[in-house]
């Protein structure tokens, strides 16, 4: 008669180490990272990137952003940057916006954190012919606080800051081109 207790003791742990594991298997499985799906053309596989358009007053943003997106493409490998020449689209990013704001404050009324926005419009051009655009993306919003007062060890120069804004902006419009470019219909 005691066997009969010892084997619904058994059979109950039995069933709660098979709903555990099934929870298990279940989290688990929603672990993976999905990739984003490409949207841009498979036919582009080389891209020729002209110096940026910047159409704010903030001086150099062209040639920083310019090379740090170049950098992220190279970095990618998803996409290669050739010469106009060799390449299946042209593409061409304009810096739309720029804008610069104090983001915190520390006790004394001194400026702590600084906030750097930008905004981009990318557009995908035929080499053949550059004025019609033959895909674009939404506005892309870059944003970048920066730890700014000086007295503190941890703060970052406004240069420094400048570079990892344009490295992020980088990757952002990197992205972008892969998984978020719109066809323009004609």
């Amino acid at each position: 008669m005691q066997s009969i207790p010892r084997a619904r003791k058994r059979s109950s742990h039995l069933v709660v180490v098979l709903a555990a594991g099934a929870c298990l298997l279940a989290m688990l499985a929603a672990c993976h990272v999905t990739p984003y799906w490409r949207t841009l053309p498979a036919w582009v596989q080389r891209a020729y990137i002209p110096m940026f358009d910047n159409q704010t007053a903030e001086p150099g943003l062209e040639e920083l952003l310019t090379n740090a997106f170049i950098e992220e493409i190279l970095a990618d490998g998803r996409v290669e940057s050739v010469q106009k020449s060799k390449c299946d689209v042209v593409v061409r990013v304009s810096i739309m916006d720029y804008a610069e704001a104090p983001s915190s404050f520390s006790d004394d009324d001194i400026e702590s954190a600084r906030e750097i926005t930008l905004g981009l419009k990318l557009e995908l051009f035929d080499p053949k012919d550059p004025e019609v655009a033959i895909a674009t993306t939404p506005k892309i919003e870059v944003v970048s606080i920066y730890h700014s007062e000086r007295r503190s060890v941890s703060s970052l120069l406004h240069v420094d800051a400048l570079e990892r804004l344009g490295q992020q902006a980088g990757r952002q419009l990197v992205h972008s081109l892969i998984t978020q470019m719109e066809m323009v219909e004609e």
